[in-house]
């Protein structure tokens, strides 16, 4: 019983603190607003009229892909749309949202050289602790600290993402932990890849919720923003951390790049009415 009450107890707190990031609340009604301009528009079409896929310029199986929020037109769509329904209102709010995505702009935290130093006094210090500040050979002090900055710097630094006007710059780290504290202290190269925005064929938010053998894993569901390049290769964004009010504005601004934003998942339907992603997924997979 005890065990169980911990366990549930653990659950609430990882609910109710490490996902309160995504709880939707500081997204207003902006993407149900967009959505219900959407669906009024297209309701003027005939979707069995072969001329309607042809004046805007999509397919049937997309036609109703807009129609049931699994996907975020392109900007050229938007503007299609609102010109032949005579109608600027879904036009204006989808400029202003994307406009608010100001850019050049960073995701993730970048490591910097005062951070890292910190990391590198703090395993050292607490290394000393372990080895006696002297008391014990200075080869164990030195495997103690190598093996302290090996399993902390993986640990608290991560890749981040520099968004331009024009394309994106990823910055990435090595998947070996050896390597990748090379690279922290700049004794080995990190990995850049940068990619234009006329290079994406199609962006998909994926969300998955993560299975949990323990009560005190609290570490984030798989959260990923997808780019699909046009050459096949795929770049894959951790939304994890993101703030909540910037991803609206994030993909209504992909969206301004003419990229096709899928959200097989309901992500954004989810948080335009206000749920819990974590809450909102669990329920689904129930």
């Amino acid at each position: 019983m005890i065990i169980l009450s911990a366990y549930n107890s653990c659950n609430k707190v990882y609910n109710e603190i490490d996902f309160k990031y995504n709880s939707g609340i500081l997204y207003g009604g902006d993407i149900m607003r967009f959505n219900s301009l959407i669906d009024a528009l297209l309701d003027e079409f005939d979707a069995n009229n072969n001329a309607a896929y042809e004046q805007l310029k999509v397919t049937p199986k997309m036609f109703q892909q807009i129609k049931n929020h699994q996907i975020l037109p392109g900007k050229d769509f938007i503007e299609r749309l609102s010109r032949l329904t005579n109608n600027n209102e879904l036009l204006q709010l989808f400029k202003q949202k994307s406009e608010e995505f100001e850019v050049p702009k960073q995701l993730g935290s970048k490591p910097s050289a005062l951070k890292i130093l910190i990391g590198v006094i703090t395993v050292g210090i607490i290394s000393g602790l372990f080895t006696g500040f002297g008391y014990q050979p200075l080869w164990l002090f030195v495997l103690v600290l190598i093996i302290g900055l090996l399993i902390v710097l993986p640990i608290f630094f991560n890749e981040y993402w520099l968004v331009g006007k024009l394309e994106m710059i990823r910055t990435f780290f090595d998947k070996n932990e050896i390597k990748k504290v090379l690279q922290l202290l700049n004794l080995k190269k990190k990995y850049v890849k940068s990619f234009k925005y006329s290079d994406v064929s199609k962006v998909e938010l994926i969300y998955k919720p993560k299975k949990r053998m323990s009560p005190f894993d609290f570490t984030g569901d798989y959260f990923y923003m997808i780019f699909d390049m046009s050459t096949g290769e795929k770049q894959a964004l951790n939304l994890e951390k993101m703030d909540s009010s910037r991803l609206e504005s994030f993909v209504f601004f992909l969206s301004s790049k003419n990229m096709i934003v899928e959200d097989q998942n309901g992500v954004l339907e989810a948080l335009g009415h206000h749920e819990n992603l974590f809450e909102h997924f669990a329920n689904v997979g129930e």
